[in-house]
């Protein structure tokens, strides 16, 4: 698992207070490799159990998923599915988030990306889309 907290935003205050006390979290962008737990599962299918994980995960919240869909794109030639999704946590914090779900191999990759508002969520859209169209696999067996 590799993750990022996004900070280098002006907007966000950088005193004393930290992200947990004030009720809001820098954006995160994650990245998960995991043998895969099933055999011979489509995209679709794995799809359709990772968002019944992100249902679950978040039922305690209002979750709303806007889009769960295979995308017209790929990365490094593999076919992704892309699930989309806000929750609100209280009556005036919305979440946004992004899953991103590959299958190569045996191996499941995931890449999340997750902020606080829709605006902080948009705002970083945009280099997150260059990270995955560059975004390619090494062969360890190469790495020398």
């Amino acid at each position: 698992v590799v993750s990022f907290d996004i900070v280098d935003d002006p907007s966000i205050q950088t005193d004393d207070m930290s992200a947990d006390i004030s009720g809001l979290a820098h954006p995160n962008l994650s990245i998960l490799s995991i043998k895969s737990p099933y055999q011979n599962v489509t995209l679709e299918q794995y799809a359709n159990t990772k968002t019944f994980a992100i249902r679950q995960l978040f039922s305690n919240y209002n979750l709303h998923i806007t889009e769960s869909k295979r995308s017209n794109e790929t990365i490094d030639g593999f076919p992704y599915w892309v699930i989309d999704y806000y929750l609100t946590i209280d009556n005036e914090t919305q979440r946004y988030g992004m899953c991103i779900l590959l299958i190569r191999g045996e191996k499941v990759y995931e890449i999340s990306y997750i902020a606080d508002g829709y605006e902080d969520f948009e705002k970083n859209l945009e280099e997150i889309r260059k990270m995955i169209e560059s975004a390619y696999f090494v062969d360890p067996v190469n790495l020398g």
